[in-house]
């Protein structure tokens, strides 16, 4: 049986660059019960087993990275037990990278619809965990990238999530754009952190806007705008724990290795007709 998640009491969203408005959904509004008012679960992982379910996901062995990340991505940290989903990261050298760590990416392309995750964090300096989706057979950022959640591992009590696109065809990144928020929370009083116990990260994407959520919160609402389009391109999901890059920093001496994302479930919904 799987547990519910933590129930947010106090959201509080922080918009960089141009981010829009935020508002906030009743706590717990959006639980981890597959049946949601409105919505029709189409597609689902509960990593029930003991090994990954290649029907559903590659996991890569790719030695290129993007972003000045260190990590090498191996298929041996990627890892199913005790109904869990979990990519690790360790201090060990492979090829030309310093460190090796676990990606995996959908099967399937995914086209509108609510997408959610039960995670726990991994944690300290230069961890990058993501859960997200991107048009992985079209030149990015064209095909639009939805940044479901993310985090800097010295920073375990702030998630982000964003959205990239290019509005104009050409060569990569020349017209690349993006809106991110970010996302703390309280309760009882104190400052969640999201490495100390499981969380639920959703976007729910259509042709009018991208709203997303932590713990049944919505804490940013992008809308399309002439020069920001909600690109319609299918996606693959994907999660992945980097190490180092632009986005944290890479490691110092104050990381603790190895470190974890660890993931409950991953689900799909569509709206009903």
């Amino acid at each position: 049986m799987k547990s519910l998640p933590h129930c947010s009491l106090l959201v509080v969203a922080v918009g960089v660059l141009a981010a829009v408005g935020s508002t906030t959904e009743s706590a717990c509004a959006h639980d981890n019960d597959p049946a949601l008012p409105g919505w029709r679960l189409v597609w689902h992982d509960e990593f029930d087993g003991d090994t990954l379910d290649l029907t559903k996901w590659t996991p890569l062995d790719r030695e290129k990275s993007f972003n000045d990340e260190k990590q090498y991505y191996r298929p041996d940290r990627v890892t199913v037990s005790d109904g869990e989903l979990r990519l690790t990261a360790v201090d060990e050298p492979y090829g030309s990278k310093e460190y090796q760590s676990g990606i995996v990416t959908s099967k399937r392309l995914f086209g509108h619809g609510r997408f959610e995750a039960r995670i726990v964090l991994p944690t300290t300096q230069g961890m990058w965990p993501a859960f997200w989706l991107n048009a992985n057979h079209v030149q990015w950022p064209q095909g639009g990238e939805i940044d479901i959640m993310e985090n800097r591992g010295d920073q375990p009590r702030r998630t982000s999530a964003a959205y990239h696109w290019q509005k104009d065809p050409g060569p990569c990144c020349e017209d690349h754009q993006f809106v991110f928020r970010s996302y703390h929370d309280a309760a009882d009083g104190k400052p969640v952190d999201f490495s100390a116990g499981f969380h639920t990260y959703a976007a729910e994407w259509d042709e009018e806007s991208i709203r997303f959520f932590v713990d049944g919160n919505q804490f940013f609402h992008v809308t399309p705008t002439e020069d920001r389009p909600i690109i319609a391109t299918e996606k693959n999901l994907i999660i992945n724990l980097a190490v180092g890059g632009k986005f944290g920093g890479d490691p110092d001496e104050t990381t603790v290795f190895p470190q974890t994302i660890r993931i409950d479930y991953v689900r799909h919904w569509v709206r009903d007709e």
